[in-house]
């Protein structure tokens, strides 16, 4: 049992390459996202959102908060409930 322990660390500490390609999606003009930060619907108010959840997203990130889905939590200890079972709760 040992020997497929010490296995399966040795597989872990292997380095990984991924081949990333950034193309280009769609542009965006500023006065959609201007309006939209206004509550005003206009012919890009979905892309616009889109852009604004992205830049929340990395925000928060950069931060140090834990994105979960739609959500986001404080990476701080104190909000962390043991609700067992293996499982936490985030207070956030």
């Amino acid at each position: 049992m040992e020997t497929a322990a010490l296995k399966g660390m040795e597989k872990s500490y292997r380095s990984k390459s991924y081949q990333v390609e950034i193309s280009f999606a769609s542009k965006i003009p500023l006065q959609a996202i201007v309006n939209a930060l206004k509550g005003h619907e206009t012919k890009n108010y979905q892309e616009a959102i889109r852009v604004l959840d992205i830049i929340l997203r990395q925000r928060s990130a950069k931060q140090g908060c834990l994105l979960v889905c739609q959500n986001f939590f404080h990476n701080d200890h104190k909000n962390f409930t043991d609700v067992g079972g293996g499982v936490l709760g985030f207070r956030g």
